[in-house]
């Protein structure tokens, strides 16, 4: 075999175990953000009950803003973590 073809060989054989480890990658970041999402949920089921009981019993109007503030928040957090998966696919390419 000539040195050509080794070379051809490794640069193949190097080629299949990027792809393999990109692959790899995906999938982790795929499970990492599966779990992120259900954080966002429930912190946001946390979060609205908690704003929810503060605006409910706010005496003032200060208290009742803050609460509504805590809430968009809240959602617009969620909404982040969201949209982060296909945001990375649509920039990424993929």
């Amino acid at each position: 075999m000539s040195m050509s073809n080794k070379l051809a060989v490794i640069g193949t054989s190097l080629v299949m175990m990027a792809m393999a480890h990109a692959d790899r990658l995906g999938n982790t970041i795929s499970e990492i953000n599966g779990y992120a999402t259900v954080f966002a949920a429930a912190g946001l089921f946390i979060m609205a009950c908690y704003s929810g009981y503060k605006y409910m019993f706010a005496q003032e109007i200060l208290d009742k803003k803050e609460a509504q503030e805590t809430l968009t928040y809240a959602l617009m957090g969620t909404v982040l973590v969201l949209m982060a998966e296909p945001l990375a696919k649509a920039l990424g390419g993929a």
